[in-house]
């Protein structure tokens, strides 16, 4: 992990002129660290996983086994997680959410939940070899009420390790959303507790927020089972490895270790699973699962294809996909697409959207798939430096399409003889915010905190727009070649 981390830095020392000159910040970055393929590793988190979907109360409830060993100069005497279900709406702030939802076409109430704290933490217990559980104590940090901190008895010294059981209750409301249920299908995504990340200056839990991703995670193992109801499929980040039917129309679902950013979980009766695969540069074959509706089977079968050439073109440029797996998800989330680790979910209303708008769909699904690479293998700090990710993976997805259809390609492919029609040309869909911004002289900086961007408008043209033209820069500074080794140096 930290070979990775001073890798990641030398790249950023290397283009301190280029960031610079876009009023960045390179001595900013905390962290980046890149899963490999083997999933032992004895330094990383690692999670053992009980999760219980109830579909008739709507809750999950899930058994945690944490162990985490101290890699820092450091001892503590605390272990601290990220819980996002204590979010709760501040008051006040209910209108910018509100208008934010509006903007991604969702109506408020069906994305807001003003009743906020549906995650709860019932027990939590410290495990040592040859003596009983003992209880653990622990409380939510006043200004960051989703850090939730576990007092040890005993400082955890440089090199040891500690392991620790919570069990906790998510209470699923009925909202569109990351963690929640709607139409039929149950969402559990960022919504587990993982611990935060510690480096020597101590524990780093980066607070909630609702309008984008805030996630900073170390890689952890996760060993998982999932309980839901027999007649459910289940999305997930890793490969099923068995199911077990249960009394009660129940079944459990025991997947592979999986190593990535996160752990996300969706199940629905109303799920179809269509499946394809692709061959890496290296040989290797990923298996391609998407979960969809069955009305929705065309972009199903569109989405396989466009992730299996994303899949294959990403592996060139940065290095090989880490996992034998790739799943897509449909779900009820108000945002188009948004990752997970080795999984990505993309809205109802994309799977819906009328055949001929395919060359939109094929930017939206490139975008998220690439950020397995630049989120899941390379990990950022999404609170501090959103542009990282998000503008790594807006200028990867262009010169993607770029090589496949053109530099401005379109949007809509209307049938012969409406070509005539009015159509969305790709390099007007990417440039009209930020340019809207600089004529009414409202261009944030790429590099900032995500709540100083204000609003998405202020996000996506500073974090995505203005922040993937750092990249073109790069590239245009070095040539191709020298570039994407300059890239691939830092999946090493």
């Amino acid at each position: 992990m930290r070979t990775t981390y001073l890798t990641f830095l030398s790249w950023t020392a290397r283009a301190a002129l280029l960031f610079a000159a876009l009023v960045l910040s390179p001595s900013s970055i905390e962290a980046a660290d890149a899963p490999a393929l083997a999933a032992e590793s004895p330094v990383r988190p690692q999670y053992d996983l009980d999760i219980s979907i109830d579909d008739t109360t709507h809750r999950a409830t899930i058994r945690e086994r944490v162990t985490w060993i101290n890699t820092t100069k450091t001892a503590t005497d605390q272990l601290v997680f990220n819980f996002y279900p204590h979010f709760q709406v501040p008051a006040g702030e209910s209108l910018l959410f509100a208008k934010t939802l509006e903007l991604l076409r969702l109506q408020p109430s069906l994305g807001i939940d003003r009743h906020g704290k549906a995650g709860n933490v019932s027990s939590a217990h410290l495990l040592a070899a040859n003596s009983a559980p003992t209880s653990l104590s622990y409380s939510y940090d006043e200004k960051n009420t989703t850090a939730l901190r576990f007092s040890l008895p005993n400082a955890v010294q440089p090199g040891q390790s500690v392991t620790i059981e919570l069990v906790c209750d998510i209470l699923l409301p009925n909202k569109q959303g990351r963690w929640g249920y709607y139409e039929g299908v149950t969402f559990l995504t960022n919504a587990l507790p993982l611990l935060a990340v510690c480096d020597d200056g101590g524990w780093k839990p980066m607070p909630f927020v609702p309008w984008h991703q805030p996630w900073y995670n170390e890689a952890g193992v996760f060993r998982a089972t999932v309980t839901v109801p027999e007649n459910e499929k289940v999305a997930c980040s890793a490969v099923i490895k068995s199911e077990q039917k249960l009394p009660g129309n129940k079944k459990k679902v025991l997947f592979e270790p999986f190593l990535g950013r996160d752990f996300a979980v969706l199940s629905s009766a109303r799920y179809q699973e269509f499946t394809s695969s692709t061959k890496l540069p290296d040989g290797r074959e990923v298996k391609l699962r998407c979960l969809a509706f069955a009305q929705h089977e065309f972009y199903a079968t569109e989405i396989l294809k466009i992730v299996g050439e994303a899949i294959s073109t990403f592996s060139q440029w940065f290095g090989p996909y880490p996992y034998s797996q790739f799943t897509v998800a449909e779900s009820y989330f108000g945002w188009n697409g948004n990752e997970c680790g080795g999984l990505i979910m993309v809205d109802d209303r994309v799977f819906g959207m009328p055949h001929l708008a395919r060359g939109y769909v094929e930017y939206l699904v490139s975008h998220e798939t690439c950020h397995q690479w630049w989120y899941n293998m390379i990990g950022t700090n999404g609170f501090t430096e959103p542009y990282l990710d998000e503008g790594a993976a807006a200028y990867f997805t262009h010169r993607l399409i770029d090589t496949k259809h053109g530099k401005n390609n379109t949007f809509l492919a209307w049938p012969k003889g409406l070509e005539w029609l009015p159509n969305i040309y790709r390099e007007n869909y990417r440039n009209g915010s930020m340019y809207h911004a600089i004529r009414n002289n409202e261009m944030p900086p790429a590099a900032q905190e995500l709540p100083q961007y204000k609003h998405l408008f202020g996000l996506f043209t500073g974090a995505y727009d203005r922040g993937s033209r750092v990249f073109g820069m790069i590239e245009d500074r070095l040539g191709e070649a020298a570039f994407f080794d300059f890239i691939r140096g830092n999946f090493v």
